[in-house]
């Protein structure tokens, strides 16, 4: 769900509680940087700026923008629901090729945003030309509308769901999370506040996902156990099925030379299981 979707359900739910609000956009400074992780942590602490200094009282960010390790100026009121798992492959349509894994030509060149999309395509189709890009989505989604790029990977929590109606110059397909493994809390909204607003973190409470916390909790802390450099690449995925077992699917390079660790992994309770997750992809 888009940042605007999401800041209208947030306003729909708040009204619902007596709770009039307006809706003000963060702008970040300066160009896009040389990583989009980079992007991603100004993008946080600009909004974490405008939450102390008064200028908002509640924060909509993606989950995966909070860096993993942070101080506790502020604080995760409630998380959204996890509507769309994955990422997304768009496909020039005039470059499809059937009987082709991911139905790609063969040397495709494929935009990607992240190192740990990269190694995946190309466990699935070593031939493949992998681009790393750190332009905005919609400048790459207009780079492979140009024929820049023959296919690009998109975040599935960068995708609007009415756009997709609209890419009627792609083969749009969605990758699924537990075969094609993205980034650590990918999907998820935060709704970030100061932790002194304890009236207004009572009444965000009534929005939480409690068991979307519990898969995010797992995802995140892998993340910290690895002492993840962003350039290595990392991805994690946690299920709830419904019997409430835990489901979690990893992949992890930690340099070049070395080939690309997967590990699954099931247990009924969450305990620890970040750690065994840690470990199996460390000590393969």
């Amino acid at each position: 769900m888009s940042a605007q979707r999401q800041a209208v359900y947030l306003q729909d739910s708040l009204s619902t509680l007596g709770i009039h609000t307006t809706v003000h956009r963060v702008e970040t400074d300066g160009e896009n940087l040389e990583a989009p992780q980079n992007d991603m942590n100004r993008t946080y602490h600009q909004m974490e700026s405008a939450l102390l200094t008064g200028k908002i009282d509640i924060g909509l960010l993606p989950l995966s923008y909070r860096p993993v390790s942070t101080n506790a100026e502020v604080v995760v009121a409630a998380l959204s629901a996890r509507p769309i798992s994955g990422d997304w492959l768009l496909v020039r349509k005039e470059r499809m090729t059937k009987g082709k894994v991911l139905s790609l030509p063969e040397g495709a060149h494929v935009g990607i945003s992240f190192p740990h999309q990269g190694i995946q395509l190309l466990s699935y189709r070593p031939d493949l030309s992998i681009m790393p890009a750190a332009d905005a989505t919609d400048t790459l989604i207009e780079k492979l509308s140009q024929g820049h790029l023959d296919a690009l990977i998109v975040a599935g929590d960068e995708v609007e769901p009415l756009l997709l109606s609209t890419w009627n110059d792609f083969h749009v397909i969605h990758l699924d999370p537990e075969e094609f493994i993205p980034a650590p809390a990918q999907g998820v909204w935060g709704y970030f506040v100061r932790p002194s607003d304890t009236g207004l973190r009572r009444q965000l409470v009534s929005l939480h996902q409690p068991s979307v916390a519990d898969c995010t909790n797992v995802e995140r802390n892998v993340v910290k156990l690895m002492n993840h450099n962003e350039n290595q690449p990392l991805g994690v995925y946690c299920k709830k099925d419904n019997a409430t077992n835990f489901h979690v699917w990893a992949i992890w390079q930690p340099n070049t030379s070395t080939p690309p660790t997967s590990v699954r992994l099931s247990s009924s309770t969450s305990f620890e299981l970040a750690e065994r997750v840690a470990a199996a992809l460390q000590h393969p």
